[in-house]
């Protein structure tokens, strides 16, 4: 990029951060930021009490990208990474689509983002909400730049979740262990919580779609 241009631009980006605050995380002041001008991330390890450090930081410098960690840390700004000393995460999904064949590797046709769209939707308001109890305001979907999306959880009663934990988590969506022995013993209904409900809803619609399709057959 010419230097004229990055001027220009962060000249732009500073006078938006004047007018606009910014999407400020919940716990600012554990979090490690990272800033890029002409790449994502120039330069990182950069920690702020409260909003509107961050708010003075982005106006007076103007950078083209912002980046927060998911990790929560006693002293973001320590190097190396082990001196930051961890105290959480939050949950991040990363929904994408790699099976287009109108895009090429890195970018996304509208069909594909608008299913990637709905996938998210399927994720928060069919698992994460009902089965997880996770409320709306404590997750955030952003862009991931190319294929999809990221979906943030903020819950604080997930924060401390290790990697088995998180491992399992994801096996639950994904449907893994489910016995179909026991829920044809179960007596489950569509009102059922989690997979039992979720299954019993699916063969609920399937028989009522194969039903009215029988007696749209039966009239001729």
């Amino acid at each position: 990029m010419q230097q004229k241009e990055m001027e220009f631009l962060t000249s732009e980006c500073k006078k938006f951060y004047e007018k606009h605050d910014p999407l400020y995380p919940k716990l600012i002041e554990k979090r490690e930021f990272g800033f890029g001008f002409e790449k994502k991330i120039d330069f990182r390890h950069k920690r702020f009490g409260e909003n509107r450090e961050l708010k003075e930081y982005l106006a007076t410098n103007g950078p083209l990208y912002v980046s927060y960690s998911v990790a929560y840390y006693t002293a973001p700004e320590a190097r190396p990474m082990v001196s930051k000393n961890i105290e959480g995460s939050d949950l991040v999904f990363d929904i994408d689509v790699h099976d287009c064949k109108l895009h090429d590797d890195k970018f996304s046709c509208d069909e594909c983002l608008e299913r990637a769209k709905n996938m998210v939707m399927h994720l928060i308001e069919e698992y994460l909400m009902p089965d997880f109890g996770i409320s709306k305001k404590d997750i955030w979907v952003n862009f991931s730049g190319n294929r999809g999306y990221h979906v943030h959880v903020e819950d604080e009663r997930y924060l401390n979740m290790n990697r088995d934990m998180r491992a399992e988590m994801i096996d639950f969506l994904n449907g893994v262990g489910f016995d179909a022995g026991e829920f044809a013993q179960s007596n489950a209904t569509s009102e059922s919580p989690a997979w039992y409900g979720r299954i019993a809803r699916c063969i609920t619609q399937k028989l009522e779609s194969s039903a009215i399709r029988t007696k749209k057959a039966n009239r001729y």
